[in-house]
């Protein structure tokens, strides 16, 4: 696995390996040329038999924000998770692919998953054509950065163009999206073709739910549309676990975006276990999940 034991999501796989009796490699971050994991990647022997992992973050390296060294420090990450004697879960170069919002909503397209109306442009006018005068901004890339200060949350913010500048948008591209008036919130997660949802109500919510310090999902039966359009999406990005954020407006579904290393152990144990165990049973060779 990599990853690492404060993150509570490797912890719990950890813990489902270690009841199986079964002890994994786990690589953390880099702190010292003496914990270089030159033997990290525990591969079999045999030409018939691969090991399995899973990748949750990439390690930090000694010589993070150098830039002198990080290249060859980020070559030197990416051939650990990288080693085809490795049969991964969701692929380094799937999972970086599916970060992107750009790629996540040409997917959807591909396939006719309906999902809001966006457009990445220089100016507001631009944006005001396609979309109104009212507009979501979101991030091209993943939505939590680490600056230096701790990890940083980017929330989808609802603006008015009139108090967006043109500067703004030239200093760092952003998504614009089509404002929906949510119903409820789906988070829908895949593990190969199996799929489970927990959902919350998006009454007296922001726009983003992550900004409210309490919330009360609930476990939920899969929308039939859901259902389908999410298995595609699983299926079509190669990502073997997905996090996917819906919502419900009126009696329509929309899809919202994905995430290839989302949390599932804030959902309701109904979820979050079923989820742990399936990524565990794949792990240890069990059961394959994975898409026939």
């Amino acid at each position: 696995m990599v990853g690492r034991f404060s993150d509570p999501h490797i912890a719990a796989v950890d813990s489902g390996l270690k009841r199986r009796e079964i002890s994994p490699v786990l690589i953390e971050d880099i702190e010292s040329p003496k914990q270089w994991p030159w033997f990290a990647i525990a591969a079999p022997s045999s030409e018939n038999s691969r090991a399995r992992g899973l990748i949750r973050c990439l390690p930090r390296s000694p010589t993070a924000g150098r830039s002198a060294l990080g290249s060859a420090w980020r070559e030197f990450t990416d051939g650990l998770v990288s080693d085809p004697r490795v049969e991964w879960l969701s692929g380094l170069v799937d999972i970086r692919q599916a970060d992107n919002k750009l790629y996540q909503l040409a997917l959807a397209d591909r396939i006719g998953v309906k999902h809001p109306r966006t457009v990445v442009a220089r100016t507001t006018a631009d944006i005001g054509n396609y979309i109104g005068e009212e507009v979501v901004l979101k991030p091209l890339g993943p939505g939590v950065i680490n600056n230096g200060d701790g990890p940083r949350v980017f929330y989808a913010t609802l603006v008015e163009l009139s108090d967006l500048a043109d500067s703004e948008l030239a200093y760092e591209p952003v998504i614009a999206q089509q404002p929906l008036s949510a119903d409820e919130h789906l988070r829908v997660v895949t593990v190969g073709a199996r799929i489970w949802c927990g959902s919350l109500s998006a009454v007296g919510l922001p726009l983003d739910w992550r900004e409210s310090p309490a919330l009360r999902w609930r476990k939920c039966d899969v929308p039939r549309v859901v259902a389908r359009d999410a298995l595609r999406l699983a299926r079509i990005s190669g990502i073997g676990f997905l996090s996917q954020d819906w919502i419900r407006v009126g009696d329509d579904f929309w899809f919202l975006d994905l995430n290839p290393n989302g949390k599932w152990l804030f959902l309701p144990e109904e979820v979050a276990g079923p989820v742990t165990d399936a990524i565990v049973t794949w792990l240890a060779n069990g059961n394959d999940v994975r898409y026939n």
